[in-house]
């Protein structure tokens, strides 16, 4: 029970370094 009151405060988390390295693989040139 305890996985769902702490998956909102995980998802942030994970989704933001996902979400930088995607921007590295997409703009590599623009992202210095």
């Amino acid at each position: 029970m305890g996985v769902f009151v702490f998956l909102p405060l995980v998802l942030p988390l994970t989704a933001w370094p996902i979400a930088r390295l995607a921007e590295q693989h997409l703009h590599p040139r623009t992202a210095t």
